[in-house]
């Protein structure tokens, strides 16, 4: 993707215009959630992977510094979202709705 820094912000050169500036915003939601669907698989091929490997792949420490920091990384992130939402709509603890469960699933197997 091409971008343009003329401003000082990175805008894709091939981005459409939206005379509403709804564009980018519909297209950064559309990339979080490809990216989201993406680690989901990601984590769910590696936890498959992992349940019938022999090999100990967790004693390699690059390895655990990467699946720690991701974890962190995404903790951080869904905190921060869910905690936004409970604020503007009045709290609400249903972690299922909001993606709770795949995070628990993750936690779960790492754990095994």
């Amino acid at each position: 993707m091409n971008y343009d820094n003329k401003k000082g912000d990175m805008v894709p050169v091939d981005a459409d215009e939206n005379k509403e500036g709804h564009h980018e915003k519909d297209g950064d939601h559309k990339m979080i959630m490809h990216q989201l669907t993406n680690l989901k698989q990601n984590a769910e091929e590696l936890l498959d992977h992992l349940s019938h490997c022999s090999t100990n792949h967790m004693e390699e420490g690059w390895v655990k510094k990467k699946i720690t920091l991701a974890t962190d990384y995404l903790d951080s992130a869904r905190d921060y979202v869910i905690s936004g939402h409970e604020t503007e709509h009045g709290g609400g603890d249903d972690k299922k709705e909001m993606g709770g469960d795949f995070l628990v699933m993750v936690e779960r197997r790492m754990a095994e």
